[in-house]
């Protein structure tokens, strides 16, 4: 009967093989200004970032600026909702060249001032040359509270490929979505990459792995 040490360590081996197939770490971060880094000083607009609110019946205008409250003391993105919002959103339109085993992950650091904020995550895939639109699409619902927390969603890019679309023309709507009753909801170190199939596979096996483990690929 093989003993502890030997069941651990073919877990190991096993669990090694199969992170072959996953990128390593520092996959190209395809979003502009993705740590909020870029601009003027605190209390300026967000430059790479467009925002946009609803009032219930109308799309208004929206404030995402530069505050000087990032997680690690740096800068972050501050959206602020008024009164009259319904919602506020933050979003980026990405071209990209990818293929059809691969996954888009997108990933942000948030925190709002309320203890319970709803936030939506949203990835679309459009096709604009083609007058193509919402390909594939994500929308994941959190509840951010008022401590620092990364939040993360993905999308398989399989479905959109079995269109016959082309996926070295697609272009992806990044959506950061806040609803009233917040009012201020803080963003920080947002990323998109391309990653090799499904990332939620590689978290599983992550949890495999002794803690401290050194780990080359993204998890997302």
């Amino acid at each position: 009967m093989p003993s502890r040490y030997e069941l651990g360590l073919s877990v190991l081996i096993a669990v090694a093989l199969s992170l072959l197939a996953f990128p390593a770490l520092g996959a190209d971060n395809l979003l502009v200004n993705p740590d909020f880094e870029t601009g003027e000083e605190p209390g300026e607009n967000v430059p790479g970032w467009r925002a946009s609110g609803y009032d219930g019946t109308n799309h208004i205008d929206a404030q995402f600026t530069i505050s000087d409250q990032g997680r690690n003391g740096s800068w972050a993105g501050l959206l602020k909702l008024r009164p009259e919002h319904q919602w506020v959103l933050v979003d980026q339109h990405i071209p990209i060249k990818a293929k059809r085993s691969q996954a888009l992950h997108f990933s942000v650091w948030m925190r709002a001032e309320q203890p319970i904020s709803r936030v939506e995550l949203v990835l679309y895939v459009n096709f604009p040359e083609q007058n193509f639109y919402d390909a594939g699409q994500v929308r994941t619902r959190f509840e951010v509270g008022t401590q620092w927390h990364k939040y993360e969603t993905s999308l398989s890019l399989a479905g959109t490929a079995a269109m016959g679309l082309p996926l070295d023309k697609p272009q992806i709507r990044v959506i950061i979505q806040c609803y009233r009753p917040a009012t201020e909801l803080y963003v920080d170190d947002a990323s998109l990459t391309l990653v090799a199939g499904d990332p939620k596979i590689a978290e599983l096996l992550r949890d495999c792995v002794a803690p401290g483990t050194p780990l080359a690929f993204s998890s997302g």
